[in-house]
């Protein structure tokens, strides 16, 4: 593999892993703040933002491999 694209799959790589933190915490703070508020709308974006997770930590473990 040559030296830039292993260069790029690195960074790639940490960029979806601060993606996944970043849309992790997002569910947490929407669903807690939903519950609190009794938010439907709130509930809703937290399970968007969940598909999200799955979405970019499928699209990290494709880089991975």
């Amino acid at each position: 593999m040559e030296p830039t694209r292993k260069s790029d799959l690195k960074k790639a790589r940490t960029l979806q892993i601060l993606n996944v933190i970043y849309d992790a915490i997002e569910v947490i703070v929407a669903l807690i703040a939903g519950i609190i508020a009794n938010s439907s709308a709130l509930i809703g974006w937290a399970l968007d933002s969940t598909i999200e997770v799955v979405s970019a930590a499928t699209l990290g473990w494709r880089l991975h491999g």
